[in-house]
């Protein structure tokens, strides 16, 4: 999970530090807008700004949003002033699988 995406999450929630709120993070608070629109009257959201849920929950929630997406995910990346990556992975595995290795990238591997 990327980092900015809590820090968007965590500020959507208003768990965000009034400094990050108001100071400098003009981003973050324009993304946490966008997310409030986005997931505005959805239980995750609510749950959330309550403290039900870890902003970790809402941020797995606005990552998914992104994968299924485009324009929200393109929207937020502008808002946020850095692309937000998502993964679509889909496995499946059937009967004896061993050594299965899903990275996005490995730097100095070397195997043998």
């Amino acid at each position: 999970m990327e980092a900015i995406l809590i820090s968007v999450a965590a500020a959507a929630a208003g768990k965000a530090s009034e400094a990050v709120v108001k100071g400098g993070a003009v981003a973050v608070r324009k993304a946490a807008e966008l997310v409030r629109r986005r997931f505005a009257g959805t239980a995750e959201l609510e749950r959330a700004e309550r403290g039900e849920i870890a902003v970790e929950d809402l941020a797995e929630a606005i990552q998914h949003a992104c994968a299924s997406d485009e324009d929200f995910r393109r929207n937020l990346s502008d808002a946020v002033g850095q692309p937000i990556r998502v993964a679509k992975f889909h496995n499946e595995f059937h009967g004896d699988v061993k050594n299965v290795v899903q990275a996005d990238t490995v730097n100095g591997l070397h195997l043998s």
